[in-house]
């Protein structure tokens, strides 16, 4: 059970990898008009907002 699970090291490093990718390509995507700065707005206060994928490895009852 507990081997299978991140340490709280790992959980940290695994969301801040995945929040700098997410944020790296919304910055592309805008950098190449892909979509606009309301749309580039509107995702980054979802990338600071968001729940890591990490939490979903929490142990169930």
């Amino acid at each position: 059970m507990a081997e299978n699970r991140f340490s709280s090291n790992e959980q940290k490093r695994a969301a801040l990898a995945e929040k700098l990718w997410l944020g790296y390509f919304n910055c592309y995507l805008y950098e190449n008009n892909l979509i606009t700065e309301t749309q580039r707005n509107r995702m980054i206060l979802k990338i600071e907002n968001r729940n890591g994928s990490t939490n979903k490895t929490k142990e169930l009852p």
